[in-house]
């Protein structure tokens, strides 16, 4: 996929990973993401993972705003399950 459609697939997995935090805690429970991981299935010599990653930080921020932004890796695979093109690891913690 090109790196357009990889940032678009970045995403919506956050999108996806955010609304299972929220289907797990108690309407209406605060929580922070702290840790996102990007796995990007890339071809040998692609070097733009990190702007694959900046389409789900976009989403965090838009969501959740700028403070909340987590600490984020964005790391290259050979092959990713299913054939996907992204797959994101989210910590989160419950805010208080």
């Amino acid at each position: 996929v090109s790196p357009e459609d990889a940032q678009a697939a970045a995403a919506l997995a956050v999108r996806n990973a955010l609304a299972a935090v929220r289907s797990a805690l108690p309407t209406g429970t605060r929580f922070r993401p702290v840790e996102m991981v990007v796995y990007v299935a890339a071809a040998p010599g692609f070097t733009a993972l990190s702007t694959v990653a900046d389409g789900a930080s976009e989403v965090v921020e838009q969501e959740l705003g700028a403070e909340n932004l987590p600490a984020r890796s964005a790391i290259g695979v050979y092959s990713l399950p299913g054939g996907a093109p992204v797959e994101i690891a989210l910590t989160a913690v419950i805010v208080p």
